[in-house]
């Protein structure tokens, strides 16, 4: 019997005495970060952020465990942020848990994100109209993996190409409206209902908005805000975006917007049903 208490008390020692260990390496006393976050950096790479642990100002505190695919990297304690990647295209899940100075890890906190190509050096600029555009409006075509968004005037030329345009007829609100307002049989665009007052797209998000949110052909606009669309075009393609808006000082018929994107380019598979091609990843 003394022998058997012997070896118990051993198990019990090597274990850690009073740990809720949940699996090698885990402590379901060591609380997780408050939550997760993230937004695309690039086409290539996904920011994830995260708020302190409650167990943070424990003394054998250590830091943060982000991971994704097989990568596995710690950060500080004072370091609420990581940059993953490289990263292929698609959907990419991600966790960061928190950690002690043994290593032990708490249960992880999880997101999933995609990276996207980032346009956001302000050279997109639309207007509603002025006499130097012949009363015309402007709006955004999202071009293609290798050929950027441009801002385009929409006419007869441009029109098959064009996502979405500025438009505020007599001096309405100004609205962001799909192309297919102004020719039909082209790019489909439709805005969520969700949007995000923020300065720039580098504003983390605890998801993207869902489907079934993206119900509206135009949406108003508001200066530093983050509105939401998903664009079916013409080929088969589809493509999730934000859209950080600016709008100008001026007044109507020659108000503007600064337009800032993250595209998330996805190939379509197409809708037997509706014809357009339905989501297959939903974060950008």
């Amino acid at each position: 019997m003394k022998s058997l208490i012997t070896i118990l008390l051993s198990g019990m020692l090597a274990l850690g005495c009073g740990k809720n260990l949940a699996g090698p390496g885990t402590d379901l006393l060591l609380q997780p970060p408050g939550g997760l976050y993230a937004y695309s950096a690039d086409s290539t790479h996904v920011m994830l952020v995260w708020s302190a642990s409650a167990s943070a100002s424990a003394s054998d505190f250590a830091g943060y465990t982000a991971s994704w695919g097989s990568v596995k990297d710690t950060v500080g304690a004072a370091t609420f942020s990581y940059l993953a990647g490289p990263l292929p295209q698609g959907l990419m899940q991600f966790s960061v848990m928190s950690r002690r100075s043994d290593s032990f890890t708490s249960t992880p906190v999880t997101i999933a994100w995609a990276p996207a190509y980032r346009f956001d050096n302000g050279s997109l600029v639309i207007f509603e109209q002025d006499a130097s555009r012949l009363g015309r409006v402007a709006g955004i075509s999202l071009g293609n993996q290798t050929t950027p968004p441009s801002a385009q005037i929409l006419d007869q030329t441009s029109q098959a190409s064009i996502a979405f345009y500025l438009e505020g007829s007599g001096g309405q609100q100004l609205a962001l409206h799909s192309g297919a307002d102004f020719y039909s049989p082209w790019n489909v665009t439709m805005f969520s209902t969700v949007t995000t007052a923020a300065a720039s797209l580098d504003t983390a998000l605890a998801a993207f908005p869902g489907d079934a949110t993206f119900t509206e052909h135009l949406i108003p606009v508001n200066d530093n805000v983050i509105y939401y669309a998903r664009v079916s075009t013409s080929t088969s393609e589809i493509h999730y975006i934000r859209i950080h808006v600016n709008v100008s000082g001026a007044v109507y018929p020659d108000r503007s917007a600064v337009i800032r994107l993250s595209i998330q380019r996805v190939a379509g598979v197409p809708s037997a049903a509706a014809g357009i091609p339905e989501r297959d990843v939903p974060c950008s």
